[in-house]
């Protein structure tokens, strides 16, 4: 995670794209066009951009720029274990760009966060509060219309793996009304992950928490997240942890 001021040099740049992180721009100053994928965006600040892995993007400004640059890497975001944020970022991501409301409690936060980043780790709790308080204040801001249809429906995939994780990807994909191959081309676009991983990630930190928060037997947790049984869970979560679930419950609660 990193946030800093908007460089005032950076005014025209090459055709480029980021691999391993998704990048948001707030401008409250400047002038000029931002191309996203082929679709120019007339700077009008305020205004939020949201630029996701593998876009291809670049500025073409021609007057000063003012405002704030953050970046999510992909180490921040398969770590993050705070529910709201992840919620918070994955419903800024619907957007590919919008115009804010002027509101200057909102440049502040950007100043304190950046100065906090700067002071802290990314890591601390001020830190993290102050960016959580941002993405809120910054989502406020964001139209009612309908966002682009690519990432809405990214959207729903992670919203319904937050409100009912199961290690079924054809289920999400047929909630979606589309096919598993579709949603696994669909989730390497916007998050640069497969549709597997990406159920991995979630059941894996359901499972940690029920091993940690509950009395819950390994096969009633291994039920509850859809697998056909309990030994097909074990070696899943093996897999990906590197731990069996009674060995990872035995030393982390």
């Amino acid at each position: 995670m990193k946030i800093e001021a908007f460089r005032k040099d950076k005014r025209v740049t090459k055709p480029h794209k980021h691999a391993k992180y998704l990048e948001l721009v707030y401008l409250n100053g400047g002038t000029g066009l931002h191309v996203i994928d082929g679709q120019e965006y007339r700077i009008e600040p305020p205004v939020c951009f949201l630029v996701r892995k593998e876009e291809v993007h670049h500025w073409a400004i021609d007057s000063e720029p003012n405002g704030f640059v953050l970046i999510f890497k992909d180490a921040f975001m398969a770590d993050c274990e705070d529910g709201q944020m992840e919620a918070l970022i994955l419903n800024l991501t619907k957007y590919q760009h919008f115009r804010v409301a002027e509101d200057e409690n909102l440049d502040l936060l950007f100043q304190l966060t950046a100065a906090e980043y700067q002071k802290e780790s990314s890591q601390s709790l001020t830190f993290l509060s102050l960016l959580k308080a941002l993405l809120a204040k910054l989502l406020a801001k964001a139209p009612e219309g309908r966002p682009i249809e690519l990432a809405n429906k990214a959207g729903r995939f992670q919203a319904m793996l937050m409100d009912e994780p199961r290690n079924d990807v054809q289920f999400y994909a047929k909630a979606l009304h589309t096919s598993a191959q579709n949603l696994n081309a669909l989730c390497q676009k916007s998050f640069g992950q497969s549709a597997s991983e990406i159920v991995g990630k979630y059941i894996v930190r359901e499972a940690k928490r029920l091993l940690i928060y509950t009395n819950l037997s390994v096969t009633e947790i291994a039920y509850r997240l859809h697998f056909s049984d309990c030994s097909n869970f074990i070696k899943y979560f093996k897999r990906l942890t590197g731990d069996t679930p009674l060995h990872y419950r035995r030393f982390t609660a």
